[in-house]
């Protein structure tokens, strides 16, 4: 892959791009935007072509970019490489990841597990209460202060740096006060004002918006040709731009039925009676382990799901609290006679027009604010299992 191959974006690239070619990297960009949009992407692209090889045969701006095929952009894009790090949030029975020979020695985190594994931490979503540990932090510093063995630029990314704890942010803010040469850190957030503002205000900031619909539904048509063009489009229009979120969904077909069977269960709701809400919210649980359970690293997944239950299955409950809240969207639209191709769920439009005789614009409008609210108690820490069943009484309510 290089930039290029990169799906939306073009303005942040293009900025980077010149930075490089202009050889004038600042020692710290953070990266804005919502979750799984290719932040970590682009972090990792400019990592490679300013270490490429074959970086000086660009020409202009345009054709900064790396190779794909010298030894330094394979390391990276391996995440195994003395010139690029990635460091990210971890939970309790996280394992210790494999990385470069540099960083063999470092100490175990007390609640890694002693054996190290191979796998790729982008593999890995982000879970509820994951910090950024000073331990790790101190070793990223110390391998930042190190002469770089080939290449020219270390480049570190601190994925979701919103998570360091206080003792981690002081730590870094020390390095960026000082920062060592021939050094560019890269943090990735959902929210700037999440972090430190002594942090924020020494990083050059790169906002990273939503990829327009008609180019997502483009590129994930190229990658999955296999797929139906129906669900193409409606997976675009759900992830809100996110082309992370979308590809991997599309990747990953028992996480997709996770999305089928949540839509069954909306599309189901008119011809439920009310005590049906108990059993409904143990499905929408059920379907959030599933998903979780999904991803590249099922072993690793079923581990952290072992050990930080609540916390996976309310971090992937909001997945599906977007899927029914897109259902209600959907429906909202119905009854305000919107036009058809604006509905998220087009492979379901058949469903939708019956379950719109069912619902009011009222209706549909507090279950929108009830899956809001939803959220926000889950974020605050209710009860999960409380919160499913009671959102489910209440959706059923609505027609009953």
């Amino acid at each position: 892959m290089s930039f290029a191959d990169v799906v939306g974006h073009r303005g942040p690239i293009k900025l980077l791009q010149r930075a490089i070619y202009e050889d004038r990297l600042p020692n710290a960009y953070l990266f804005v935007g919502p979750p799984n949009i290719g932040k970590t992407l682009v972090a990792i692209e400019l990592a490679k072509a300013v270490n490429c090889e074959r970086r000086e045969v660009a020409r202009n701006v345009a054709e900064v970019t790396g190779c794909d095929q010298c030894d330094s952009c394979r390391h990276i894009q391996d995440i195994n490489s003395p010139n690029f790090d990635l460091l990210r949030p971890v939970v309790k029975g996280m394992p210790k990841r494999n990385t470069f020979e540099e960083s063999a020695d470092a100490g175990e985190d007390e609640e890694s597990n002693d054996e190290e594994l191979d796998y790729d931490p982008r593999d890995l979503p982000d879970v509820l209460g994951g910090i950024i540990k000073i331990e790790p932090m101190r070793e990223l510093i110390a391998r930042a202060n190190l002469k770089a063995a080939s290449g020219n630029r270390k480049v570190y990314a601190l994925i979701s740096a919103e998570t360091m704890n206080d003792e981690t942010a002081n730590c870094f803010l020390k390095t960026l006060e000082e920062p060592p040469g021939a050094t560019t850190f890269i943090l990735t957030t959902t929210d700037i004002t999440a972090l430190l503002p002594t942090i924020a205000s020494r990083c050059q900031v790169v906002n990273f918006h939503p990829v327009p619909s008609d180019e997502m539904t483009s590129a994930l048509a190229d990658q999955f040709p296999e797929v139906d063009s129906q669900t193409i489009r409606a997976v675009a229009a759900a992830s809100g731009g996110r082309y992370g979120w979308a590809y991997r969904l599309l990747a990953h077909p028992a996480a997709l039925a996770q999305r089928t069977l949540v839509l069954d269960l909306m599309a189901s709701l008119p011809h439920r009676q009310l005590f049906e809400g108990m059993r409904t919210g143990e499905i929408l649980i059920e379907a959030a382990e599933q998903w979780w359970l999904a991803g590249e690293e099922p072993d690793i997944a079923q581990q952290l799901l072992k050990a930080n239950r609540d916390n996976v299955l309310r971090t992937q409950m909001t997945e599906l609290l977007d899927i029914i809240y897109s259902w209600w969207r959907d429906i909202l639209m119905s009854t305000a006679a919107e036009s058809a191709d604006k509905l998220i769920n087009a492979d379901y439009l058949d469903q939708l027009h019956q379950a719109a005789t069912c619902y009011d614009f009222r209706a549909s409008q507090r279950a929108a604010r009830w899956i809001q609210q939803t959220r926000q108690h889950l974020q605050s820490n209710a009860n999960l299992r409380l919160s499913a069943q009671v959102l489910m009484m209440k959706l059923i309510s609505l027609s009953v």
